[in-house]
This record gives C-alpha cells, structure tokens and sequence, in this order.
C-alpha cells in the first residue's frame, strides 16, 4: 500500500522550483510535484539509486531524465497504467513520477512525487519496484562478490539491482535497437519513435509505445514514419549542422549517412514485426518477467537437496527464456541477435549467460588485458637492442598491434573468450552479472567497501 508524508525541511525538503537553485535533471523539465507530498516506496538499506542507473544498460536512453548528483540521486521516469491492469476511461496514459533519493545507502526509503495515494498509485508504485529491482534476491551473489577484490564493494553498496524498463515490452524495444545501432543512434531512434506515436505523459512529453500503437498503425503510415525518422537521425549523425539547415550532405559523410539511414529501417522493420507479435497475444512480454526466486533462503537452510533444485530450477527457467528470447523477431538474427538476447536476459534477472561479442571483447581486452607501461618499454627495448630495421618492425607490432591475420583473429578471439569464462567462472549462475559490473562501473569504484 502507498504512503504519503509531508516532506520535512531536511533531506526530504521537495525539489528545488525554477527560480531556485538549477534543476539536477540532465534535461530539465517541469518538476512532476503535484501533489507536493511524496508517496514513500521502501529500499532495501543499502541502495544506491544512482549506482542503478549509471550502472544498466539504459542510461542516456528516453524517456528516462535523471539527475547528475550522486549525493541525492535523482531519476524523471514514465510509468504505465495500462501494464499496471488500468484501462478505464479517464485513466492517464502514462504517468509521469520523479523519484529522489535523500540519502543513498541509508535505511530512508525513496521519496516518488508524482502521484496522489490510489489504488492506481498502489499499482504503479509496484511497476516502479519492478523497474528498479528492489525485490530481487541477490544475497547469494553478494556472498561470492565479497571473495573478489574488484567487486568486493557490490554487496557494501547493494550495486547489483540494474535498473530495467517499467515493462518487458519496453526492454524488449530497447534491447532491440541497442543491438542494431550504436547507443547514441538507438537513443536517437527511440525519441523519434516516443515523439510520433508515443502515450503523452501527464507531464505533456512522450513515452515508449505499447505494442498496439505501433502494431495498428497501418503499413504505409509506418513506412513513412520511419523513413522519415531515418532521415533526420541520419542527417543529425553525420552532420549536425546540415540537419538544421538541410543543406548538402560533405561527401566523405554521405556514406556514413547512408548506413544509419538503412540501419534504422531494418530496426524499425524488426520492431513492426515484434509489435505484431505481441499485438495479437502470440507473446506476452510481461510473461518473460516472474517473481524473484529465493536462493538465499534455499542456500541458509544447508539443506543440499533444497539448494540443488532450487539452482536446477533457476537454470532451467533461464534457458526457456533465452530460447524464446532467441526464437524472436530480431533477437534470431545471427549478427546483433546474440547481443539483444543477453542484454534482455540481464534485464530478466538471468544472469547465467555471457556477452562475448566484438564489441565486449574488444572493450574487456581494453580494460583488463590491455599492455602496461612496462610491457610496452620491454617490448621497445627488445626491439632495439636487435640489429637492423627489419628487426624492430618484426618485434613491435607484437606488443603494440593486435593480430592481423584470420587465423590470428580467431585465435585471439578464442583466447579472450577463455580468459572472460576464467574470470567470472567463481559467480556460478551469476556470470553473466559480474561481468556486466566489471566492465560498466569505473576502476575507481573498485575500492573495497566503498
């Protein structure tokens, strides 16, 4: 059940009005403060909303806004009352809420303005618990992350409640179109989307659209959406100014224009067919979402043949989901398809699977494998101290260039692919996290118990 408070004149003071000090939102906006109570919504004590945000897969994307301060984390977020089983005339579309975090790491609960106390604010502020995990079983994961120096600070900070979509349609649009374009593209694409056809908030911007909006929009309406979303994220890319003043494109650019004008409409063909998919009840996305198991609870009985079929019954949810997942328009694809599924399995709560793309690979290589100082001066030495230029030409593009030939990339390829398993092997069932935080959170945060 929600609860109101009047916010005290401390840390629960209400966000600052325009005329005050400037608003923490990246993107500032009319403070969703009406009514000026906040509803409270309980965390566990050691959350940190900002961590939440900074640390998933859906920061920098819309309609989410959210604030820069750490000490008071701050997140601008649409929620949706038709998932939430409200349908009835009058019943808002999407529903604005600005969610405020006085005190990270503390036991005082999240303050959500936004809404008056209702049976629909019961139900989106159970939406909202889902989007930010604050149920999610992690015990055991916390456990084995306080083995690990790099991530011992995880279960010091609760930092492994990834932030998601309010619903699985949602994550499942997101997931898509991280997997067709770059991030700032794919963030580019989704407001395009949410501006044309996308539920107006109470707040007068746009949200994510429902399977139905863009399933029953007729085709050649749809088409032309999309080309001309295309177009503008094309010109907008490749020439910021040429998209203000439609002017002729540079030449050495117009190729580059070209390839994100086509990867937009083979993601927007993908989502129609996804959308269709889930208009006409052949998937129900909010089915790829169940209750957070209870491994911490199975593992503290000590009861061994409790923990094996509880951990048997985890593993085997897991490869149903990513079957399904795999079998999904856009997520079956061979190149793409593999990133869109283990993006949306960490999003499910699955964490057993492993990104082991170029693009991960590459970005392990570069934080973990990458040659030192010190590597880099014995590889020099060694090639100057042997005679002769052909020498040294031999000797350093082994330190400083990676392989060159197929066989060498395969090889190499394979030779990070067993050093990411090796590492994260110790997080059994929770690989597939680990990883995630290794590379996404900064070295800096690797203190221990930070």
């Amino acid at each position: 059940m929600s609860t109101s408070e009047q916010a005290p004149s401390s840390g629960f003071a209400a966000p600052p009005s325009a005329s005050q000090s400037p608003s923490p939102l990246r993107q500032p906006r009319r403070w969703p403060i009406e009514p000026p109570e906040p509803l409270l919504l309980s965390a566990p004590p050691r959350y940190h909303l900002g961590h939440a945000l900074r640390y998933s897969g859906l920061y920098g994307l819309p309609p989410l806004i959210y604030g820069e301060d750490d000490a008071v984390p701050t997140l601008q977020a649409v929620l949706y009352p038709e998932a939430a089983g409200f349908r009835t005339p009058g019943t808002p579309p999407a529903v604005e809420v600005l969610i405020v975090q006085p005190r990270p790491q503390s036991d005082q609960p999240l303050l959500v303005y936004g809404m008056h106390p209702s049976p629909l604010a019961d139900a989106l502020l159970e939406q909202l618990r889902l989007m930010l995990r604050l149920d999610d079983d992690l015990g055991v994961f916390y456990r084995l992350t306080d083995q690990d120096p790099e991530l011992a600070w995880v279960a010091a900070s609760d930092g492994g409640r990834l932030l998601r979509a309010p619903t699985a349609f949602e994550d499942l649009v997101q997931c898509l179109a991280l997997s067709y374009a770059p991030p700032a593209l794919a963030a580019g694409f989704l407001h395009e989307l949410g501006e044309a056809i996308g539920p107006r908030t109470t707040l007068g911007r746009r949200g994510t659209p429902g399977p139905a909006a863009i399933a029953e929009l007729p085709p050649r309406l749809y088409d032309q959406l999309i080309a001309q979303c295309s177009e503008r994220l094309a010109l907008k890319s490749a020439h910021p100014a040429a998209a203000a003043a439609a002017g002729p494109q540079p030449r050495r650019s117009s190729a580059g224009a070209a390839r994100r004008a086509a990867t937009v409409r083979r993601l927007g063909a993908a989502l129609r067919e996804l959308a269709c998919l889930c208009a006409t009840g052949a998937l129900h996305p909010e089915s790829l979402r169940r209750r957070p198991g209870e491994l911490t609870r199975a593992l503290d009985t000590q009861d061994d043949e409790l923990w094996q079929d509880a951990l048997h019954e985890e593993l085997e949810w897991q490869e149903r989901i990513r079957a399904l997942l795999e079998s999904l328009p856009g997520f079956r694809r061979s190149r793409g398809g593999p990133q869109a599924v283990q993006e949306m399995l960490l999003r499910l709560g699955c964490y057993d699977g492993l990104h082991l793309d170029t693009a991960t690979r590459a970005a392990w290589e570069q934080r973990f494998h990458k040659p030192n100082a010190a590597a880099r001066a014995r590889g020099a030495a060694l090639a100057r101290s042997r005679s002769g230029a052909a020498a040294a030409a031999a000797a350093t593009p082994a330190v400083a260039s990676g392989p060159r030939t197929r066989d060498e990339q395969q090889a190499h390829a394979l030779l990070l692919v067993r050093r990411i398993d090796r590492r994260v092997s110790p997080f059994s069932i929770y690989r597939g996290l680990a990883q995630a935080l290794l590379l996404r959170v900064p070295k800096a945060a690797y203190s221990p118990r930070q």
